[in-house]
């Protein structure tokens, strides 16, 4: 893992979710958002882990802004569905002064 070291790239944010109310439409759709100045680069991705079963399966993720991703998946998600998200690369916005 990379450290967060001022104005470089950090690898993978990590969320446990756990879905506790369900989803009314067929494809379900999560939207992230970091602040403080951190933000997404072209080269975030978003990956899926299983933890009560398969992992969900991303039809898309798109940066919406530099910090904010929307994914969206191909399932309607029901109450109790749980899995790990992990969100690559994104930016530290410190600088070092020279």
């Amino acid at each position: 893992m990379v450290s967060n070291l001022p104005g470089r790239s950090c690898t993978n944010l990590l969320f446990e979710i756990n879905i506790g109310v369900a989803t009314p439409t067929p494809n379900a759709r999560l939207k992230f958002v970091i602040s403080n100045g951190f933000t997404f680069t072209d080269s975030s991705l978003v990956n899926t882990q299983g933890l009560a079963g398969s992992a969900p399966t991303i039809l898309s993720s798109k940066i919406v802004s530099p910090n904010v991703i929307v994914t969206t998946f191909n399932e309607s998600f029901v109450v109790g569905r749980r899995f790990t998200l992990t969100i690559a690369d994104y930016k530290n916005p410190l600088s070092i002064s020279t």
